[in-house]
C-alpha cells in the first residue's frame, strides 16, 4: 500500500492537503513508540492496509490509543468484512478502492474538504 499512498499524498499535497506516509511495515509487533510520537504531531490519521479492516492494523492502532486514552480520530481504509465475487489481488483492491484516487476520495471525504470542480487530479507514477 506504499507507493498508491506516495502517490495519493502528492495529489494531497497540490490540493492543500498534507499527508506524512509511514510504512508500518507489519501489525504485530506494533511500533508502539513511533506511532504515539507521531500522532501527538498529527491531527487526522488514515490507516490504510491491504487486509481485512477487522483485526488489522487500523484496529491495532485504535486499541493502542484505547489503552493509552489518547482521543483521537482514526480513519481506517482497507478491505471490509464481506465476501467478494471471485476476482485477482488487483481487482480486489480497485473494488475496495484502495488505489490513489480511492485514497484521495477517501482522505477528502473523512476531512471534509473536496476539491474545487476545476481543480485538476493528476497521478504521478512511481516504480515499485
Amino acid at each position: 500500500m506504499v507507493p498508491p499512498a506516495i502517490q495519493a499524498a502528492k495529489v494531497l499535497k497540490e490540493h492543500g492537503i498534507h499527508a506524512l506516509v509511514l510504512n508500518a511495515r507489519f501489525v504485530k509487533p506494533l511500533d508502539e513508540d513511533m506511532i504515539l510520537k507521531l500522532c501527538e504531531a498529527i491531527p487526522h490519521l488514515v490507516t490504510l492496509e491491504e487486509n481485512v479492516l477487522m483485526g488489522g492494523f487500523g484496529s491495532a492502532v485504535l486499541e493502542l490509543f484505547s489503552q493509552k486514552s489518547i482521543q483521537k480520530t482514526v480513519h481506517r481504509m482497507g478491505i471490509p468484512d464481506r465476501f467478494f465475487d471471485h476476482a485477482t489481488p488487483n481487482e480486489l483492491l480497485s473494488m475496495c478502492n484502495l488505489h490513489p484516487e480511492g485514497i484521495v476520495k477517501f482522505v477528502q471525504e473523512k476531512l471534509g474538504k473536496p476539491f474545487k470542480k476545476s481543480s485538476p487530479v493528476s497521478l504521478v507514477s512511481l516504480p515499485l
